[in-house]
């Protein structure tokens, strides 16, 4: 049988040919990938290489893991429902005293996980510099958050997720676990479902084994230990993404909820869903960047003239307001959504100044038309549809 050229390597046909094939294959990929990280490397200022390097090496493992792993992430056969006691409500906590506070906050440090970057909103930089409030970006909000317990922050602040803020009780509940409890190495906050939430995480049990050290209360300890011997193991995520030159790739991902399984006295907290608040895409950055927010300490609040406990649906047409730059521009000024429920919009559309939308809002330009919302409308439980052209003279 002739022999056959695959990325540069060769091989002869064998009894076993077709999986010899995808071996080595696999093997040329990680080849090439390992290459492709070393020229990027000669990039780096010597002075960085180190950390970069680090980083490198992580993506590599990553990237083996998926090229070399067989079948689903997830065997769903394995699955078992979470058992009582692994979710505790919120209520159920106790606030610390005074003194407690005070000795606690002394022991905490926090680290903001590098949330999104942002490229699906169309950002040029991290996410973080996004003005949301009265000129403020995420980073400064962020920062005014910290100062208000006055702890030590480390890490990329780029999160997105403005309601985890330092939240006294679930730190108490961590530091003085209820009698009788194991000590918890991880915790992860969860809150109830709403019809918003199109990509939800779910917690479920699944058999393993239990590890073997010592339980004790989260301290760096914990992840070292899991850290040395390798247990940080979690499923790969695979998102699609196209670039702005059209070319279609793939982004590995692990969601940092996966590690759950590696620690030891795991346990979830039911938290109220005002400690949930993303913005990972423009219909997200309307609703923070609205009077349905007040701001107070770097933390956004709902407004108590807000009659309802849950906040708008809303949907920006992807084509015209995906990207951050051209939804500001299609907002002279954020509408006054303190009475919407649900607001649609597809199509060429623009929003004047001072617009107040309540009730159900359905507004939709069709191919080759164009509304504008003009200054001062007051639309409820409105469909629109057609062209509306509002023009200077």
């Amino acid at each position: 049988m002739p022999a056959h050229s695959v990325f540069g390597h060769r091989r002869t046909g064998s009894g076993s040919g077709a999986t010899a094939f995808k071996e080595l294959t696999k093997r040329d990929a990680q080849i090439r990938m390992g290459t492709e990280l070393d020229k990027l490397m000669m990039t780096v200022p010597e002075g960085l290489r180190e950390d970069y390097r680090s980083q490198m090496d992580g993506f590599q493992r990553l990237f083996s893991r998926f090229i070399l792993e067989k079948g689903p992430q997830m065997v769903w056969d394995n699955i078992l429902p979470i058992t009582d006691g692994t979710i505790r409500s919120y209520d159920s906590l106790t606030e610390p005293s005074a003194d407690q506070i005070k000795d606690q906050l002394n022991k905490l440090v926090v680290v903001k996980l590098n949330g999104g970057l942002g490229t699906s909103m169309g950002c040029q930089g991290p996410k973080s510099l996004i003005a949301v409030r009265n000129d403020l970006t995420f980073l400064d909000l962020t920062i005014q958050q910290i100062e208000g317990v006055s702890v030590p922050v480390s890490g990329t602040m780029c999160g997105y997720n403005l309601g985890a803020t330092v939240d006294r009780s679930i730190l108490n509940s961590l530091l003085n676990p209820p009698s009788g409890e194991l000590h918890c190495e991880f915790l992860m906050e969860v809150t109830d479902k709403t019809r918003a939430d199109i990509k939800v995480r779910m917690l479920f049990s699944l058999p393993f084994s239990p590890l073997s050290a010592k339980l004790d209360a989260w301290k760096s300890h914990a992840m070292k230990r899991v850290l040395e011997q390798e247990l940080l193991t979690m499923e790969i995520i695979v998102n699609p993404k196209t670039l702005p030159n059209g070319t279609n790739v793939i982004q590995l991902e692990t969601a940092v909820g996966a590690a759950m399984k590696c620690f030891n006295g795991a346990t979830g907290i039911n938290v109220p869903r005002r400690r949930f608040l993303p913005v990972k895409k423009t219909d997200d950055l309307l609703l923070v960047m609205s009077n349905l927010y007040t701001l107070q300490e770097g933390t956004l609040v709902m407004s108590p003239l807000r009659q309802f406990t849950t906040t708008p649906l809303v949907k920006l047409g992807p084509n015209h307001f995906a990207k951050v730059a051209e939804f500001l521009k299609r907002f002279a000024s954020i509408p006054d959504i303190m009475e919407l429920d649900h607001l649609t919009v597809s199509g060429d559309v623009t929003f004047g100044r001072g617009i107040a939308l309540r009730g159900a809002v359905i507004i939709v330009a069709n191919h080759g038309d164009r509304i504008d919302i003009p200054d001062g409308a007051r639309l409820e439980n409105k469909v629109i549809s057609g062209n509306l052209r509002i023009l200077d003279h």
